[in-house]
């Protein structure tokens, strides 16, 4: 008889619920999809392949993409809802836009999840924690194991505790498995990885090979206990109670479309001021889009060729209604700039923002690379957001590097437009 850990309080149970909306999403792409495939040669070495997913393929799991060119991680700046309802619009930017090629790899659709992403979502962290910030990361602590006494030391482990090799990849834990007198038998792993999310359990001789051989070590987050999860009629998890919502315009479960039409980045998603908006229209009956501002004023979009576009003049939540049906985005306005452009390394940066709508919600900035990886990451005080300063510590490596400030619509977080900055010896 083998037994299934019991989650030690509400807010483990949460995390494990958490992981399970991120794996146990079900979809079907309705025309290729980017994605990417992944394989280790004789020696060891990882090779990567651009691909594609074909039309009607089930999938099970988040489709892993790197997107961190256009910052659009699903659990951050991608809600489930937009995700679903974008993978349901042929039109979507799922399938008109390809990140392969554009940073590193593992990049393919423009909307998916990496593995910081997954883990950070799991522990419901308020942004991101790259694998190389997470042993500095509060309330975070490595778990010993003492290998000599392998797979013993596997009795340390908990539920939701990480596996991490920073330079490499993350996980969590979700089950750990046990027999009658308490040993551990399995332990099962969620994690984002190519081509998709997926949970899978390991017996101790194929946890040690798997992750500790490669350089893997534990460690545990103090602050599970306070992790809050909120059921999703788009991600369906087992003990949810029942979500039926006479006004949804997507039933997940039946995989059928009930909307109309639907913009190319899906239901609630966040636009950049300047961005139009493209609705396709499914419905040839409809002529017309009317779209509402806050402030209920009106527009008349006609419909051509299957599409309306309309791109927004201020900031703030629009709605788009044809037949009784709606559907919503929210346009931000966020500026940001610094005080030059060159740097020496080490110099402090002076960096001034701006957000037209939600400056008491600014909550984070990151630092990235060339290539666009989180190098710097910092939360923003109530002192800094009423000011719209603040400082970055100074870089100790010369190159280019681009900032972002985030903030937070009533849908997702959104990122600035990067502002390019210049470090030099």
């Amino acid at each position: 008889m083998l037994y299934h850990a019991i989650p030690r309080s509400q807010g483990v149970e949460n995390g494990i619920k958490r992981a399970k909306q991120l794996t146990g999403f079900e979809y079907s792409p309705l025309r290729p999809m980017p994605n990417n495939l992944s394989y280790k040669d004789p020696d060891g070495k990882s090779h990567y392949i651009d691909s594609y997913v074909k039309p009607g393929t089930p999938l099970k799991g988040i489709g892993y993409s790197s997107a961190r060119i256009v910052d659009k991680h699903v659990g951050f700046e991608v809600s489930l809802e937009t995700y679903a309802t974008a993978l349901e619009n042929p039109d979507s930017v799922l399938y008109t836009r390809c990140l392969h090629g554009t940073s590193g790899h593992g990049v393919g659709s423009y909307y998916g999840i990496v593995c910081s992403a997954f883990v950070s979502y799991v522990h419901n962290l308020p942004r991101q924690i790259t694998c190389r910030m997470w042993p500095t990361y509060p309330g975070i602590s490595k778990v010993e194991m003492n290998m000599e006494d392998y797979p013993a030391c596997l009795q340390n482990i908990e539920l939701l505790d990480v596996v991490l090799n920073p330079k490499q990849h993350i996980a969590t834990v979700t089950d750990i498995i046990t027999d009658a007198d308490g040993i551990v038998q399995g332990i099962e792993v969620s994690e984002s990885t190519l081509p998709n999310c997926l949970c899978r359990v390991f017996a101790p001789d194929e946890f040690k090979r798997y992750w500790f051989d490669y350089g893997f070590e534990i460690y545990r987050n103090e602050n599970i206990d306070n992790i809050e999860y909120y059921p999703n009629p788009y991600s369906y998890v087992e003990g949810d109670e029942d979500l039926y919502d006479e006004n949804a315009i997507y039933d997940i479960a039946d995989a059928e479309y009930i909307f109309s039409f639907m913009s190319d980045y899906g239901n609630k998603a966040n636009y950049a001021l300047g961005e139009p908006v493209v609705i396709s229209v499914f419905d040839e009956d409809i002529k017309k889009i009317c779209v509402y501002d806050n402030d209920d004023n009106e527009e008349i979009i006609p419909v051509a060729d299957g599409k309306a576009i309309y791109t927004p003049r201020a900031a703030g939540i629009y709605f788009a209604e044809a037949n009784g049906e709606q559907i919503t985005w929210f346009t931000f306005d966020m500026k940001v700039s610094t005080d030059k452009e060159v740097y020496k390394v080490g110099e402090e940066i002076k960096l001034t923002y701006h957000d037209a709508l939600c400056q008491k919600l600014v909550s984070h900035y990151y630092v990235k690379n060339h290539d666009r990886y989180k190098k710097v990451s910092a939360v923003t005080t109530d002192a800094e957001n009423e000011a719209g300063k603040l400082t970055i510590p100074g870089i100790d490596t010369p190159g280019d590097y681009y900032i972002c400030v985030y903030s937070e619509s009533p849908y997702a977080q959104y990122g600035s437009v990067e502002v390019k900055i210049l470090v030099e010896e």
